[in-house]
């Protein structure tokens, strides 16, 4: 099982479906699929918001607590469980839809869902699971309220969005992940990393407002330009928090060698590449 972490934007979508018609032709049987496609119902969202009326980082889709934790957990075991005895004969993998609700966004009824058929003579082989926050790690709160504190000495800017928010806030999102890491998305459960990472953080401003464009050429509902830009504030905070210890490697010390980090310029063209 890999995992594929990208920040938004960035290209992830042409990426995963050549590279899983690449192996199809290797004759690997491919099955890729989404942390958005775990995001809680439009309807669960706003009450998780009111739940939490003084976290703005509650109130839209994005961080670690506005995905269903059972449903990810469900999934990824029944996808464990294919490669031994499955005990279903297929895999109902869900579909978020962000253009409804004016983009809020909800997941699609369960008759939409995407069936993954469980072919004894044709297994499962490689499973990718993408997100952009794909590879993110807990930090210790005592790291993360340094972090917060120095954020409060620097000048906020679009890039620089901790400050903008309570410690409490940001330890709550914190405390929502170690959830992820330990039930489903911790590199216990994977074999390998594959992180593109952008020349500069800023790109995904541009690269966002670039998908909201392409939705209103296309007469499809959007997001205003500073819809946009609140939007992607949102996610900010965790890119900040998180993407300096992915960096450095998703699988620690004992592992080496299982992490691709790929290094792309605003143009989306590859300028490095590192093997962790």
């Amino acid at each position: 099982m890999t995992q594929l972490v990208h920040t938004a934007g960035s290209g992830k979508s042409t990426i995963v479906n050549e590279l899983t018609k690449e192996l199809e032709r290797s004759g690997l049987r491919t099955v890729h699929f989404s942390l958005d496609d775990l995001y809680l119902t439009h309807r669960e969202q706003l009450e998780l918001s009111a739940k939490h009326p003084a976290n703005k980082l509650y109130k839209h889709r994005g961080l670690s607590g506005t995905h269903d934790m059972v449903l990810a957990k469900d999934i990824f075991q029944q996808l464990r469980e294919s490669w031994n005895a499955p005990a279903h004969s297929h895999i109902d993998i869900p579909v978020y839809d962000k253009s409804l609700h004016s983009g809020q966004g909800d997941r699609k009824a369960k008759g939409e869902w995407r069936s993954i058929n469980l072919q004894p003579s044709n297994p499962i082989r490689v499973v990718i699971f993408e997100g952009w926050s794909v590879g993110f790690r807990p930090l210790e709160p005592a790291v993360l309220s340094a972090q917060h504190k120095s954020a409060t000495h620097s000048e906020p800017s679009l890039t620089n969005q901790l400050a903008e928010h309570s410690l409490q806030d940001v330890l709550d999102i914190n405390s929502a992940l170690r959830d992820y890491d330990t039930f489903f998305s911790g590199p216990q459960f994977f074999d390998g990393l594959v992180y593109l990472q952008t020349l500069e953080l800023g790109y995904v401003y541009d690269w966002r407002q670039e998908q909201e464009q392409g939705l209103r050429d296309a007469n499809k509902p959007h997001q205003s330009e500073e819809g946009i830009i609140n939007f992607v504030k949102n996610y900010m905070i965790a890119y900040e928090l998180y993407l300096p210890q992915l960096t450095q490697g998703f699988f620690g010390s004992q592992n080496k060698g299982r992490q691709l980090t790929l290094t792309l310029n605003k143009q989306r063209e590859m300028m490095g590449s590192q093997v962790i």
